[in-house]
């Protein structure tokens, strides 16, 4: 148990720097603190509202049920980045000097 809390937290730990990068090098200097908080609160909401909703759920259905439920939601959400990911890798076509960033990453 200890070792998956410590490769799911290097995981999330990763993931959560390598997206906070990619999102704020696209920002201003004068609209970064608006989209840090605006990355923030929907990081909350993404993991707040699905717990509400489970914590609704697991009386009416049970909480067997509801994990059920949860998991098939979360198993879809990552499918369907997945084929979006997929589809758009697929479709961005970039050329031998040209970069898929913005200029403001200063490559």
């Amino acid at each position: 148990m200890l070792f998956g809390t410590v490769v799911g937290g290097t995981g999330f730990g990763t993931v959560f720097s390598g997206s906070l990068q990619s999102v704020l090098a696209y920002a201003g200097p004068g609209e970064r603190a608006g989209l840090l908080s605006a990355y923030f609160v929907e990081g909350y909401l993404a993991f707040s509202l699905p717990a509400l909703a489970a914590g609704f759920l697991a009386p009416i259905l049970g909480l067997t049920r509801t994990a059920d439920f949860y998991g098939a939601g979360v198993i879809l959400l990552a499918v369907s980045s997945l084929i979006i990911t997929l589809l758009r890798r697929r479709h961005v076509v970039v050329g031998p000097e040209e970069s898929p960033h913005d200029d403001r990453l200063g490559a």
